[in-house]
């Protein structure tokens, strides 16, 4: 319905504004003509106001109608001997959030999930810390997201995408305590591998 009613308005909106500029170029040779027009409009004030309400509350309903309210939850179902499976995108991600926990270099993490015909495309941003190996960590990262689905027994995993959005640098103190240590910029807390 929502959907409806915005294709709707903006078939409305386009149709005034083509009747706006054929009026305006039509009227554009003759100056007795807009004379004409003004007369009429402060004779009919009420009605223009009432056309100038009009087409303000279409402008509104087509900017209303336009806005989403949330990404759709998708609902994905895997046949299995016994029947089907069917889990949420929306618990697919929470699964894939609380993966970050088990990184100390992720800072935060947004999964989404693009099904596909016959499997599933996992897009994930990061903000991570600067480390020496970001490579690796992000590596370590995809491969944790492939079996903690394959846990949910869902295999068809066609790729694993980690979009790193912020690379946070270290401060000063940690830098100068890992230098001490011997290792400058690695990973103090190395990912948890199954």
């Amino acid at each position: 319905m929502k959907s409806l009613l915005h294709k709707l308005s903006r078939l409305l909106l386009v149709a005034l504004v083509f009747l706006l500029a054929g009026f305006f170029a039509w009227n554009s040779y003759s100056q007795g003509s807009w004379l004409t027009y003004l007369d009429v409009m402060l004779h009919y004030r009420f009605t223009v106001l009432c056309y100038s309400v009009a087409a303000g509350s279409l402008s509104i309903l087509y900017i209303l109608t336009g806005i989403r309210s949330s990404a759709p939850n998708t609902i994905l179902t895997y046949d299995n001997e016994g029947g089907a499976v069917s889990i949420s995108s929306k618990a697919i991600t929470e699964v894939i959030s609380k993966v970050s926990d088990e990184f100390s270099s992720v800072m935060n993490m947004r999964p989404r999930i693009f099904p596909g015909r016959n499997s599933i495309d996992i897009v994930v941003d990061v903000r991570i810390k600067a480390s020496a190996d970001i490579k690796q960590i992000c590596e370590a990262l995809q491969e944790r997201v492939r079996s903690c689905m394959k846990g949910l027994g869902i295999i068809e995993i066609r790729k694993v995408i980690v979009n790193i959005q912020t690379i946070v640098p270290q401060a000063s103190g940690e830098m100068y305590k890992a230098v001490e240590a011997g290792s400058p910029l690695e990973d103090p807390d190395p990912p948890i591998s199954n």
